[in-house]
């Protein structure tokens, strides 16, 4: 890479190999550690709508959040 040369697949599959490390256990200890967001913390968007959509709904949450928070201030 210092060369300018991209990686190829071959380059990368020792490194990768190292970062896949986390053990079973390990991991599940990271999902049970997990917590539901609160209502106020999380947007839910239904899927089977189109992208304009999906980025509307997810602009006007958003939004509604941020005034949310200015107001309980």
């Amino acid at each position: 890479m210092a060369g300018g040369h991209p990686l190829s697949d071959e380059d990368r599959r020792p490194w990768l190999a190292r970062l896949h490390g986390m053990k079973a256990p390990m991991l599940q200890s990271q999902f049970d550690a997990l917590q539901p967001p609160d209502p106020d913390e999380a947007i839910t968007i239904p899927a089977d709508e189109d992208i304009e959509t999906i980025l509307e709904l997810i602009q006007t949450k958003r939004n509604r959040m941020r005034i949310n928070a200015d107001n309980a201030d």
